[in-house]
Parts: structure tokens; sequence; C-alpha cells
């Protein structure tokens, strides 16, 4: 690595720190008669607890190491594009475990999606 370039796990990790100290002082100095007073984490079931954490730091540290990854290895404009794969992941995510109904309108939506992000790699590859 270069010397001007910082190693993705450090990066993904000094995002995550920053983040995790404005939300929490954000949630902890917000007027509780606006948004309502914040649960205390010990008050959470252990299940809720691990959920929490896992969310918090595993998938997210996980996201922000594999976007990182993807910036060095093929550029950050071509990365950003996983950005508009989301709404179709998403859809088929609910068809399959929510049972959400599909329509020729949704099939279309997709297909235009993953079709215009093939073509934007394609041409940019």
């Amino acid at each position: 690595m270069s010397q001007n370039r910082l190693d993705p796990a450090v990066t993904a990790a000094g995002s995550m720190i920053v983040t995790a100290l404005a939300t929490g002082a954000a949630a902890f100095l917000a007027p509780s008669d606006l948004v309502g007073a914040p649960v205390r984490f010990a008050s959470l079931s252990p299940a809720a607890q691990y959920s929490v954490l896992t969310l918090g730091v595993l998938n997210a540290f996980a996201a922000y190491l594999i976007i990182y990854a993807l910036i060095a290895a093929i550029s950050s404009a071509r990365t950003s594009l996983v950005t508009h794969i989301i709404p179709a992941v998403g859809l088929l995510l609910g068809v399959l475990f929510l049972d959400e109904p599909l329509d020729l309108r949704l099939i279309a939506g997709a297909v235009l999606i993953v079709g215009s992000v093939a073509v934007v790699n394609r041409a940019s590859g």
C-alpha cells in the first residue's frame, strides 16, 4: 500500500467510531419531549442486545470493509452502482420471505435496474 492510502479496515473503523459517537451523543442529548427517552441497553432482552451488537458491529463493519475494498479495486464510481441494486434485492427478498405480491411492473422495474447497472459496468469496464 502506498503512503497516501489508508488500509480499508482503518478507514472503516474510523468511520464507524465517529458515527457511533455522533449518533450516541445525539440520542442521549435529544430533548425527551420531542423524541422520547432513549432505551437503556441493559433493559433490552439478551436477544435484542445480541441483535443490536451484531447489526451495529459485525454487519456494518463488514459492509464498510467490502465497500472500501471495492473502491480500491474497481473505483468509487463503479462501487456506487451497488446502491442501485438494493431495491431489486429488496423486492426479491420481500417476495421470497414475506410473501409480498409480485406483478409485471415490479419485474419490469427490477429488470431495468439490473440491466442499467450491467450496461454501465460494461461501458466503464
